[in-house]
C-alpha cells in the first residue's frame, strides 16, 4: 500500500535538508580556503592564486592538461621585444668587487642580454646579487626570463613554495 501524500512530504524535505546540509558542510571548507589564498599578501595576480590554489586541491592532473591545451593554441610569438619594453639593466654605479658570474652566451642579443648586472649589496660593499635578462627560446623570441645569481657566500636562501609572501616568522 502506497504511503499517502502528506507523509511523503515531509520525507521530502528532510531529505533535502540533508543533501544542502551535506552540501554546504562540504563547501566550507575549500570556500574558506580559496577566500584565504585571494586575501594573502603579495603580488600575485587572480588567475595565478587560483592555478595555485587549485594545486593545492590536488587538482594538479587538470590544470596541467587546461595549461598544455592552452599553451598549444597560443603560443609565444617570435619578434623580440622592443629594446625600451625590457626593465633597464644598466648597473647603479661602478660593479663591485669580489665574485661575479661569467657573462651568458646568448643567441642574437638585445641590449644588456645575459650581461650580469649587481644588484642588493652586502655589508662589506660586494654584490650579493646579479641579475640579468635571456629569451631562452630561440623560436619565440618574444619571451623573456629574468634570471638572478646570488653570491653564496654572502646570502642564505630559503625555499617558500606557492605565491604567498612569507610572514615574519621565517629565516628571511
Amino acid at each position: 500500500m502506497p504511503q499517502s501524500p502528506q507523509r511523503t512530504k515531509p520525507l521530502r524535505r528532510k531529505r533535502r535538508r540533508l543533501i544542502a546540509l551535506v552540501l554546504a558542510v562540504l563547501l566550507v571548507y575549500p570556500m574558506v580556503t580559496y577566500v584565504q589564498v585571494l586575501a594573502y599578501p603579495g603580488q600575485a595576480s587572480f588567475a595565478a592564486r587560483t592555478v595555485d590554489w587549485l594545486r593545492q586541491m590536488g587538482l594538479d592532473a587538470p590544470v596541467n592538461a587546461i595549461e598544455n591545451w592552452w599553451y598549444t593554441r597560443k603560443q609565444p610569438g617570435t619578434d623580440a621585444p622592443a629594446v625600451d619594453a625590457l626593465p633597464s639593466t644598466r648597473a647603479p654605479g661602478v660593479a663591485a668587487p669580489g665574485s661575479r658570474p661569467a657573462d651568458l652566451t646568448v643567441h642574437s642579443g638585445l641590449s644588456g642580454e645575459g650581461k650580469w648586472v649587481p644588484g642588493a649589496r652586502a655589508a662589506n660593499g660586494g654584490a650579493a646579487l646579479y641579475t640579468t635578462l635571456v629569451r631562452p627560446d630561440p623560436g619565440h623570441g618574444s619571451v623573456v626570463a629574468g634570471v638572478a645569481w646570488l653570491n653564496q657566500d654572502l646570502t642564505a636562501a630559503t625555499l617558500i613554495p606557492g605565491t604567498r609572501e612569507p610572514g615574519r616568522t621565517s629565516t628571511w
